[in-house]
Parts: structure tokens; sequence; C-alpha cells
């Protein structure tokens, strides 16, 4: 709940038997910013809220280079969102609710990129924003490193908070979120794990 008057996140709608699992599933998980991940045989459903960290990463479990990636590109980038709902005010039918839009990402690009997200699993116009919002900041956590980690890695799954300190860049406990990770074997025959596309949370 927030502040105690309103769940945070709400899954309200029909589901069209005749529709692919897929959409259905996709358009699901929008009511929570959420991820379902398959790893290790099950899945894992995580919503898109702030976890601590599982382990803290430093230079002495890291094997090589940290590649780092900072920037999305213009044409992926956006600093405002609309997109519709389920309008209990309209029936239940489908209708725009309130844009939201970040002033200072609209002045750090010069004008204003709208990108669209619909909600129809969503029937509240203050909880459809805030899954916007969410939507909005989380695509600017623009940080995405690959980190070529060692073994005392192994228990971080996909979906995991991993806490990362690294004096050459300058990060004390820096949270990112594992997107996938790859068991890698060099040429010594020993184990490693290298831990792929881990982005910055939305806070």
């Amino acid at each position: 709940h927030l502040g105690g008057a309103e769940t945070r996140y709400t899954i309200n709608g029909v589901v069209d038997t005749g529709a692919r699992k897929s959409e259905v599933i996709t358009n699901m998980l929008t009511t929570m910013m959420g991820d379902l991940i398959r790893t290790n045989g099950k899945w894992y459903i995580n919503a898109g809220e702030h976890r601590a960290a599982s382990i803290t990463l430093d230079e002495n479990d890291c094997r090589g280079a940290i590649e780092v990636l900072t920037k999305t590109s213009r044409r992926d980038r956006f600093n405002s969102v609309r997109g519709t709902f389920l309008a209990p005010n309209n029936n239940y039918k489908l209708s725009d609710y309130p844009e939201v839009t970040s002033s200072a990402y609209v002045t750090e690009d010069g004008e204003t990129i709208s990108t669209q997200l619909d909600l129809p699993f969503t029937s509240k116009a203050s909880e459809a924003q805030r899954l916007a919002k969410i939507h909005l900041l989380a695509s600017r956590q623009e940080i995405v490193v690959r980190y070529p980690a060692k073994l005392t890695a192994f228990r971080l799954q996909a979906g995991d908070t991993v806490a990362i300190t690294d004096d050459d860049f300058g990060w004390s406990g820096k949270l990112f979120r594992v997107q996938s990770w790859t068991i890698v074997y060099d040429n010594s025959g020993g184990g490693s794990l290298n831990i792929a596309k881990s982005t910055e949370p939305p806070e």
C-alpha cells in the first residue's frame, strides 16, 4: 500500500481466450512493471520495485575488464508517457490516462518525446500514472554493464539486485539488476561467471 491508502499494484480486466498467451502475459505484467524470468527450469515473477542487493561484488570478485554502455540511443529515448487504461467512468472502456512528463528530461532532450504505454489491466487513473512514471524513470537509468565475475557470484540469478563496488568507476555499492548471466570456461579449464546486461533498477 502507498501511505496505507492505495494498493501499489492491482490487476483488473478480462482475458480474451483467443489471444496469444504471450500477449496476455505481457499485458498482465504492465500492471506492476514487472518481469517474468525463466532460470534453472523455473519461472520467477518480479514486480517493478526497489529490492535490496542479494550480494555485493568488488574488485576481488571481478576476473576481467567491466564493459559499460552509458547512453540510450536518441531513437529509443523518451521523456513523456501517454496511453490508455480501463476507465470506470467510461464503462471500463479503454480511455486515455493523464500524460506523465518529466520537465527535467524535456529540458535535457531539447523537446518533448512521447511514447505509448497502454495498460489494459489497470482501472485507476492514479495507478496508471504511477506505472507510467516508473516506466519513464526506468528508461532513463542508462548504465548497462557486462560484469565478468568469478564464481563467487554464482548464486545470483536473473532478476536479482546486486551491489557493485569498483574504484575505477567510482562505484560504492552501486545497485544494478541482473538481466542475464552465462557460465564461461577459460583456457585453463576453470569456470567463471559472466553477468550480462546488468542494469540499474529504478528507485
